[in-house]
């Protein structure tokens, strides 16, 4: 052995004791930054296996997965974090582990939920950036919705069967996804309710789509994520949609406009905090917190009432979305009941006493109340 191999082998194997050593060759990576870098991923399917790997891989320090859905055996073609013993369990809670094993470096935390009503927009404010792997209207709208108020960029992806597409968006500049949503894409999100604003409990719609399309959709995604933490300028910019397709292969990009009137680019900066949770407060409390406070106004539809024009009036309590599908037939006639629906809690109504979470607040959640004065915001635990 001649003494340039000798010296070789010991580079070699300094090199290799480090986990991010080849990382570390690339003139401009910053491991350590990645390694203090937190990412929320919203959707844990095909789209959201590829992108945890791929941070979990990177060394992205603390990752949260969010999803409501369970592992199916349709999923196990497409999802390179699941196994077949996988089927039946949170979907989030399955990546979580999958990836803890890939980089036991990292930190891993799981919620199986619905972004617009279990994930509190104080928990959303927590990370620096958030990636959206969701396959629907109205979880994209929900996600954009949550990060421009909280000042949080997003990056969403979608594919089907032979292309994907990857935004960026930045709750400072460039168009949001609600900016650049079309008249198609506002009937799709209508779609998943009744006439009567009921959540329709139909199964998802299945997207054709291959792993081939996922990986490559979300190995941009992840780029787009990474060159964003490193503040480096050759990326999208807010506001851009890439679209790539491979039959035939094409790449090109799309500017969608800020829509100055669109309500999403609302700012909620919370004046007071209150360390205490969704479980322990009620909505008087809030109330009171602030001087000249009317009511807490709701980001979504809370449902009082379920109407028979027939039998009347059941009462109920629980957000729209959440209403069991056995309650909403009429029992007596069957006839499909009406919600009677309210969007703030004022001081005197019968929620006032209730705790904050029975309601339909998250814990972690910023509440938008509104006073004599205009609007104030309010973070709770």
């Amino acid at each position: 052995m001649t003494i340039s191999d000798e010296g070789k082998i010991a580079f070699e194997s300094q090199s290799d004791a480090d986990r991010y050593a080849r990382h570390r060759l690339i003139p401009w990576w910053d491991q350590e930054k990645l390694s203090h870098s937190r990412v929320l991923v919203v959707g844990a399917g095909a789209l959201g296996n590829e992108v945890l790997k791929n941070l979990a891989l990177l060394g992205v320090g603390r990752i949260m997965v969010v999803d409501f859905d369970v592992v199916e055996l349709s999923n196990l073609c497409r999802s390179v974090l699941f196994s077949g013993e996988d089927i039946g369990r949170p979907k989030a809670q399955a990546a979580a582990e999958a990836i803890r094993k890939l980089n036991p470096e990292i930190s891993v935390d799981w919620m199986r939920g619905d972004v617009e009503l279990d994930l509190g927009l104080n928990t959303i404010a927590e990370f620096d950036i958030v990636l959206g792997c969701v396959d629907s209207v109205n979880g994209r709208w929900a996600v954009n919705r949550a990060c421009m108020h909280v000042g949080i960029p997003w990056i969403n992806a979608g594919i089907s069967a032979t292309a994907g597409e990857v935004a960026f968006f930045h709750p400072k500049t460039g168009g949001c996804y609600e900016c650049g949503m079309t008249d198609g894409m506002w009937r799709r999100f209508n779609e998943r309710y009744s006439c009567m604003l009921l959540l329709k409990r139909m199964p998802p719609q299945a997207v054709p789509t291959t792993a081939v399309v996922a990986s490559l959709t979300a190995s941009l995604q992840v780029n787009e994520a990474i060159i964003y933490l490193h503040q480096a300028s050759e990326s999208l910019k807010p506001g851009q949609k890439l679209f790539l397709s491979i039959k035939p292969y094409t790449f090109f990009i799309v500017d969608i406009p800020r829509d100055s009137a669109c309500v999403a680019h609302e700012s909620y900066v919370p004046q007071i905090r209150i360390e205490r949770g969704a479980d322990e407060l009620s909505a008087v409390e809030v109330l009171d917190s602030v001087a000249g406070s009317l009511s807490i106004e709701l980001d979504f539809d809370f449902a009082v009432t379920l109407s028979c024009p027939v039998h009347g009036e059941h009462e109920v309590c629980c957000p729209v979305k959440k209403i069991p599908p056995d309650l909403v037939p009429c029992p007596k006639c069957g006839v499909q009941r009406m919600p009677g629906t309210i969007h703030e809690i004022g001081r005197n109504g019968k929620l006032a006493t209730m705790k904050l979470r029975a309601i339909g607040i998250p814990t972690n959640s910023i509440l938008r109340l509104r006073t004599k004065d205009g609007m104030a915001w309010v973070a709770i635990r």
